[in-house]
């Protein structure tokens, strides 16, 4: 169920509602440029969404909030899914607050996206109580579950990534 009403012109200003939405069903309306190129929605449920969307002098801003369940989306070549949380949007900012799992490994990531300009910029803090990164990343030479929490910063292109990183048992090159 989806309900849009407000007015278009040269400008627009949508108060947009609804719940039980299928965001495969919706990805057209989403702005160009807003999700990087390296994702891939594949599905989804919106349980609830309230948001007024404009734009005015071809910017584009939202106001509201989602709530997300059963997400799934590939990302380098890493399908993630069960993903579910909630997104607050205000003007050009996205607080998230999401959970997520890819190859039975759990992971939660919070902070912020600042949509504008020709890449989102991140300040993103991702957590795991035991992460086995050799589960979703080819040849790389460790295995074993990773605690950790680190801070993600910059665009999705180039990323910066600095946290503490806890490893109970592992393995690097077999040994």
């Amino acid at each position: 169920e989806l309900s849009a009403k407000g007015t278009i012109g040269d400008d627009i200003r949508l108060s947009v509602d609804g719940k039980d939405i299928a965001v495969e069903n919706y990805l057209s309306w989403i702005p160009q440029g807003t999700i990087p190129e390296s994702v891939e929605i594949k599905r989804g449920k919106i349980e609830t969404l309230s948001a007024v969307v404009q734009r005015k002098n071809d910017e584009i801003s939202a106001n509201g909030r989602v709530k997300i369940a059963d997400g799934e989306v590939a990302m380098l070549g890493t399908v993630i899914k069960k993903i579910q949380g909630l997104v607050e949007m205000n003007g050009k900012t996205m607080n998230v607050f999401l959970g997520a799992e890819a190859e039975e490994q759990r992971a939660a990531v919070h902070g912020k996206i600042f949509l504008g300009g020709d890449e989102p910029r991140l300040n993103l803090v991702a957590e795991s109580q035991g992460f086995d990164p050799s589960r979703v990343m080819q040849d790389i030479p460790y295995q074993g579950a990773v605690a950790f929490s680190a801070d993600i910063n910059g665009t999705p292109s180039n990323p910066s990534v600095q946290g503490e990183f806890s490893v109970k048992e592992g393995t690097i090159y077999d040994y």
